[in-house]
């Protein structure tokens, strides 16, 4: 029986056959493949076509002419491209090597990638349920989570938390190791109420002055409030030694004092 390698090299998929399931090619008959007109398709000299536009291995083909939606277009395409294929290379890497015992190693001689970049790509993919993933963040933050696949509803509030409050992935990784010391319950909870409190500062930022101004009280009870919280929440993690209590009330912090900044914004535009 030939090895899983070996049968790479006999049967390889060609890109052809990858792209045609990729766009959704529907064969009506042997000779005739109806494909769907926002497709990215293959040509045969290995170029993809999307639209007027080429893409080759060096380059994008821009025909003389085109309109401004036509370029906007082709731009969110390629932005959805660069975002979406460290899952895409990682699910079908991680695919191959589940179902069909395909070793990274052989994967990667064959279609000349880098071993560790498929390995890595496959644990992440492997470790992140497709239900949780989210778009708002980069596979950066997801590789940071990634270790915790056996608490998925925390993997969730992360990736939302840090889409919520548009984290680098160095911020996220210093978030995480400040709350590392909270019980999943405990971190999932506060992460779901800095999330809210950050909607409603977005929320708040989009009012007119005049509108801001009618909303001054409200907000300053909201601030009161909050800052109750902060200080209910540090007295009852006794698992917290002295540094990181004060890291997490400075981390809280930041929320009420722009409350009250912009209460004072508002009383002062009266």
């Amino acid at each position: 029986m030939p090895s899983k390698a070996d049968r790479l090299k006999q049967n390889p998929p060609t890109f052809g056959d990858m792209m045609d399931t990729a766009v959704g090619a529907k064969v009506i008959e042997k000779q005739i493949i109806v494909r769907d007109e926002n497709a990215i398709q293959r040509n045969d000299d290995g170029t993809m076509t999307y639209k007027r536009f080429t893409m080759t291995a060096t380059g994008l083909t821009i025909p003389d002419g085109i309109e401004e939606p036509e370029w906007i277009e082709v731009g969110n395409v390629i932005k959805s491209l660069e975002s979406s294929i460290s899952w895409v290379l990682g699910d079908w890497a991680e695919y191959a090597n589940r179902v069909w015992r395909f070793s990274y190693e052989d994967i990667a001689k064959h279609f000349g990638y880098e071993e560790e970049t498929l390995m890595t790509y496959g644990w992440v993919c492997r470790s992140v349920p497709t239900s949780i993933r989210n778009r708002g963040v980069y596979f950066g933050h997801a590789r940071l989570i990634a270790p915790l696949d056996k608490t998925p509803d925390l993997q969730s509030a992360w990736l939302q938390y840090s889409a919520v409050l548009r984290l680098r992935v160095k911020d996220l990784k210093d978030e995480m190791g400040l709350l590392a010391v909270m019980p999943v319950d405990a971190a999932i909870g506060w992460l779901d109420t800095a999330m809210t409190e950050q909607k409603r500062l977005i929320e708040y930022d989009q009012f007119k002055p005049k509108q801001k101004t009618k909303k001054a009280n409200a907000e300053k009870e909201r601030v009161m409030t909050f800052r109750a919280y902060v200080d209910s929440t540090v007295d009852k993690l006794p698992y917290m030694d002295r540094t990181a209590r004060a890291a997490f009330i400075e981390r809280t912090s930041w929320l009420a004092d722009y409350y009250a900044k912009l209460t004072e914004q508002a009383k002062g535009s009266q």
